[in-house]
């Protein structure tokens, strides 16, 4: 099925909005003093991210193979590394607070 570039980018920022929305919502914390603070925990988002994405293309012509699988995570990887290049130039738009790490 072949889709209009207009309506895969829609549907694109859809899915992403939906996600960054599910990934606040349920990270918010009520403080103390009534204060909500959203502490989202990137290695378990990143974790749940991963194994969404094996699960939606485990079954795809993708990774329908052993070779296509690895060309599959290559290229995911590729898209990946740029994709954080272009997120630490542009700068968070949240507060970070490293926890459990030493400085």
């Amino acid at each position: 099925m072949t889709r209009a570039p207009a309506a895969v980018a829609a549907y694109k920022q859809r899915i992403a909005d939906g996600f960054i929305e599910t990934v606040l919502r349920e990270s918010v914390i009520v403080q103390p003093d009534g204060n909500r603070v959203a502490a989202v925990l990137s290695a378990e988002v990143t974790d749940v991210a991963i194994m969404t994405i094996a699960m939606i293309v485990a079954g795809s012509e993708a990774c329908s193979s052993p070779t296509k699988t690895r060309a599959f995570c290559d290229q995911v990887a590729s898209s990946l590394r740029k994709r954080i290049a272009e997120a630490q130039r542009a700068g968070s738009p949240f507060e970070t607070i490293t926890l459990g790490e030493s400085q």
